[in-house]
């Protein structure tokens, strides 16, 4: 198993899996509390542990989030309510696109069709349907593996309409694997 260290703990990554780690730094205010040291953890942790400390906060490119609890998981629905993180929505019909700026795309979950819930899309009945494995290995042979990725999201391109004049969407849930980054 290879480990990238970037100066000052910042970032640790392994070959097996994102792990991420927060760390405590101040914030603005002065105030020593738990940060992300990424710009786009929804996409770039897998698993979150403990870090280290900075007495400085570092200057960085994007706006970390700060955080007044620790995370300690490796449970993506964990991960995602902790961060809010916002799955990658498109309603039918629509163009789809996921895009890595380091590594590739690693899709986890995906569902073509409507879950329970209110997101629009043109609702004409809000009828839970749609298959998950169909979905998601949908979208795996589409974008598995690749820095980037588009397809339009509509019945054809799934095999079939899942669910007859019912308003549909593409969510999906993926991750940016540091697999085969050295």
């Amino acid at each position: 198993m290879r480990l990238a260290l970037l100066i000052l703990g910042v970032l640790v990554v392994t070959e097996s899996c994102n792990i991420c780690y927060m760390i405590t730094e101040p914030d603005p205010t002065g105030k020593m509390r738990w940060v992300f040291p990424y710009p786009d953890p929804c996409h770039q942790c897998g698993e979150i542990r403990p870090g280290g400390v900075n007495m400085r906060a570092p200057k960085r490119a994007f706006k970390p989030e700060y955080h007044d609890s620790l995370l300690i998981s490796s449970d993506p629905a964990e991960i995602c309510k902790f961060l809010n993180c916002k799955p990658t929505l498109v309603c039918e019909n629509s163009n789809f696109t996921i895009s890595c700026d380091v590594g590739t795309i690693d899709v986890k979950w995906a569902l073509y069709g409507r879950e329970d819930g209110t997101i629009d899309c043109k609702i004409n009945k809000a009828v839970p349907c749609g298959d998950p494995t169909t979905s998601l290995t949908t979208v795996q042979e589409a974008c598995q593996g690749k820095p980037q990725c588009a397809f339009l999201a509509e019945n054809d391109f799934f095999g079939g309409d899942p669910c007859q004049n019912v308003g549909k969407y593409l969510v999906v849930h993926y991750l940016c694997s540091w697999e085969n980054v050295h």
